[in-house]
């Protein structure tokens, strides 16, 4: 039996090609959509699951407030770790670890007079691989740990470094001085894990590099990553209580020592939230300079746009099988008056459209296999499809297929196999009367769906073009930084000097921090001047050197910038941002006293001799923050400033310069105005992402309705001949045909602009700095949703017209 309904399904296919061929088509592309967005949600909600402890891993972090508002960082002291170990039963192991991201930009690392630059480098307790699970390649992790100056490197960054083969044993030379032996390689850290590194080295690797600062026992230096393992959930209220009591015991004495009115508090982040966390201050290593933090909204995001792709496909396939009811009315007729039951109506249609979405899923593979590469490159991801290697995933895509073929086939099983064969023998079922509302309600679906995401595309557009477009606050055109971090301070003058020399440069500046992409800046604690005598507060802090404000043309809101002609600047003057005086909550800034917290001496004040106005050193999903700007002569940047006619041979002549002056150390270099394109460019390929989304829902929906009007257009094939012999023009003929979708419309645009409006004002929450929500965005979706369906609409009419009336009307 099975059988006999697979024949006839295929019979079917064939005497309808290019209704099968829609169907097929229109549902592969579906399938192929939510087969892209389910890599996309299994890579991401499977984040750090690689670990064998993950369901008992934290991140110990703190939240300290002083004088201002709280700020949280997933930073924590070195007594923290031992301390809470110690203390509560229920931590069972700890490990630290420091990330020399915090300190350097990246790492020379030398190999046989090859040198590269490497980030990710961590230094780590030797238990480190007691918590974290990583895969060994060559070599013990676990024993390379144990000793000084042994190094475990990743695949990668060993390839990098000593090219193919096992290159345990060797030795390479970090940071020009110091000789490291790799101990063991691991395997690649995962993409969806939250801590990225390149390299790991026993604790107290590298001494003189960082010298004992990282050491100490004061929880008030929170300089360093602590992780710890625990047998129950330590987010519950008792035992967030007995912390709290810890805190008070222990931590809070310490700030009264220092005579400081202040908060803090531990925070116990699970490893499971770590990946999608975004709250946190500072992150142990990013050495892609990518996006390396998840979105669980944009996972929902996904997610809903999957199921809008899937419904539109099937929703199609309904309205194709509902529209096609007139010439299969007499085939279940003849069945019934043969002796075939309703269930066994029912069941051949399922199986056709069953065997319709198997054949789209195959199709799907294929559109997968094609576009994956691009959805990769537009989510920053590296995504892999092997169905081969991933039964599970392949047991997704079969309950995919099933899903789409049961929802696609549904309502016409139903609707076909409830035919009276008496009545569909005497005369042909009439469409129009017949299940009429649950049709137009399909076909208004498909158009809300499709106006929905043309006005989220929109908006996300209008978001980007504000982002791209708006003032940073300072210029970032033509501005080359130089990282010269690995130069002496009389290599680093001497570089400058012969840098500004160039025709083609208007000046230079050297500064320890740059805006964009990967700049943390540090909290420093403060002692700022108030009506009441001096307050604590915690404010980042901002080291340039006096020159920088023209370089970046910054703007003055009061007072003057460091001046190069006043050398007593350098340790008597401190310059704040707006954002500053309103956390200091002043009226009057210049002339103010701040001084360093750890510095009670009345000599160690500095004087506000200046406030500039806001400028972004972050993206714009992030409010300026509150900025002490500290003068320094030196810095591990150089900011030039190029000429507006430089061109291309600029590069080569700055270079040329470093060649001279480095001795063969490699010229790390960036434009200013790339790297805020690199702080949008998540953002930039997420509307990139909903346009495609967006076409695709579009393109759905118009091949849904092209099928549907056409089938609708034959229907009043009679009629339409009719109108034409008494003279009926194009337009009457279009307004006939496009009248009953009209309403269909307008509804259909009121409800997705509803949604729309409450969704994506919501979502631009999370920017800082937002458009507003204008109707730009829904007349536009209203418009275009219009005219293609008005093309779609005409072009049956138009066929019609040019059809000789005659032959729809010889029989009648």
């Amino acid at each position: 039996m099975f059988s006999n309904y697979i024949i006839i399904a295929l019979r079917n296919f064939r005497k309808n090609v290019l209704y099968a061929g829609i169907n097929i088509v229109g549902l592969s592309v579906g399938i192929a959509s939510a087969i892209l967005i389910l890599l996309y949600v299994q890579h991401e909600l499977s984040a750090d699951k690689h670990h064998e402890h993950y369901d008992e891993l934290y991140r110990v972090g703190v939240r300290i407030g002083i004088g201002g508002p709280p700020v949280t960082a997933g930073l924590s002291s070195y007594p923290a770790g031992p301390n809470l170990a110690g203390h509560f039963p229920e931590i069972t192991m700890f490990t630290r670890f420091f990330s020399l991201d915090l300190l350097f930009s990246d790492i020379l690392v030398e190999y046989n007079e090859h040198g590269i630059y490497e980030k990710g480098i961590l230094l780590a307790d030797s238990n480190f691989f007691d918590l974290f699970t990583h895969q060994a390649v060559y070599g013990d992790p676990a024993a390379s740990l144990r000793h000084n100056n042994v190094a475990v490197l990743t695949l990668s960054s060993a390839e990098k470094i000593f090219g193919p083969g096992n290159p345990v044993g060797k030795t390479f030379r970090l940071d020009q001085e110091h000789n490291i032996e790799v101990g063991a390689v691991i395997e690649d850290i995962p993409d969806n894990a939250h801590l990225k590194f390149r390299m790991l080295l026993f604790w107290n690797s590298l001494d003189n590099l960082l010298g004992s600062g990282l050491a100490g026992n004061s929880y008030f230096q929170n300089n360093l990553f602590t992780y710890i393992r625990a047998d129950s959930d330590l987010n519950t209220p008792g035992f967030t209580d007995k912390v709290d009591d810890f805190v008070r015991d222990h931590v809070l004495t310490e700030f009264d020592e220092h005579g400081l009115d202040g908060s803090f508090q531990f925070l116990f982040r699970p490893l499971k939230d770590l990946y999608f966390l975004k709250d946190d201050l500072y992150e142990p290593a990013n050495p892609e300079m990518i996006p390396t933090k998840g979105d669980r909204q944009f996972v929902y995001v996904f997610i809903t746009i999957a199921i809008f792709l899937t419904s539109i496909a099937s929703i199609n396939y309904m309205n194709m099988a509902i529209a096609r009811s007139t010439s299969r009315s007499k085939e279940v007729g003849v069945r019934k008056a043969m002796g075939a039951d309703r269930p066994g109506l029912i069941r051949q249609f399922f199986t056709e459209s069953l065997l319709t979405s198997f054949l789209a899923l195959c199709l799907a593979l294929l559109w997968v296999e094609v576009t994956l590469p691009y959805f990769n490159g537009l989510l920053m991801k590296n995504l892999s499809f092997n169905l081969a290697e991933d039964p599970q995933f392949s047991l997704w895509l079969l309950a995919l297929a099933v899903f789409a073929g049961l929802l696609s086939g549904s309502y016409p099983a139903l609707y076909l196999s409830g035919f009276n064969p008496a009545e569909v023998l005497k005369q042909q079922p009439n469409l129009s009367d017949r299940n009429l509302f649950t049709r137009k309600v399909l076909v208004g679906m498909q158009f809300t769906i499709s106006v929905f995401m043309m006005i989220a595309t929109l908006v996300v557009m209008q978001q980007l073009s504000f982002m791209r477009n708006k003032d940073m606050g300072y210029d970032r055109d033509n501005v080359l930084l130089i990282n010269v971090s690995d130069l002496s301070t009389e290599r680093r003058t001497s570089l400058r000097n012969e840098i500004e020399q160039l025709s083609i440069v208007k000046g230079t500046s050297m500064s320890e921090n740059i805006p964009g992409p990967g700049s943390s800046l540090q909290q420093w604690g403060f002692s700022v001047e108030t009506e009441y005598g001096f307050a604590e507060r915690m404010t980042p802090v901002f080291m340039v050197d006096p020159h920088y404000a023209g370089i970046l043309k910054l703007e003055m809101a009061e007072g003057r910038f460091f001046d190069p002609g006043k050398p007593t600047d350098l340790n008597t003057a401190y310059v704040i941002n707006e954002a500053a005086v309103r956390l200091f909550e002043w009226d009057e800034p210049l002339g103010k006293q701040i001084r360093h917290i750890d510095q009670q001496a009345d000599t160690s004040r500095r004087t506000v001799i200046g406030v500039v106005k806001d400028f972004h050193l972050a993206a714009l999903d992030q409010k300026i923050a509150p900025l002490i700007i500290i003068p320094v002569e030196n810095g591990n940047y150089v900011n030039v400033r190029l000429s507006d006619n430089a061109g291309g041979q600029s590069l080569q002549s700055v270079q040329q310069i470093w060649d001279d002056v480095a001795e063969g150390l490699p010229f790390r270099y960036q434009y200013m105005d790339e790297r805020h394109q690199q702080a949008i460019a998540s953002f930039e390929n997420l509307g990139r992402l909903f346009a495609l989304f967006a076409a695709l829902c579009i393109f759905l929906s118009l091949m849904g309705l092209f099928g549907l009007s056409g089938f609708s257009a034959e229907q009043k094939t009679k009629e339409i001949g009719i109108r034409i012999v008494h003279g009926a023009s194009l337009n009457h003929i279009l307004v006939l045909l496009y009248r009953e979708y009209v309403w269909l419309m307008l509804v259909a645009i009121m409800i997705a602009s509803a949604c729309s409006f409450y969704f994506l004002d919501n979502w631009l929450t999370q920017f800082a700095y937002r458009i507003g929500m204008d109707i730009v965005p829904f007349m536009g979706a209203a418009i275009l949703a219009f005219a293609v369906s008005l093309i779609t609409v005409g072009y049956h009419a138009i066929r019609i017209t040019r059809d000789n009336p005659v032959e729809a009307l010889k029989y009648e």
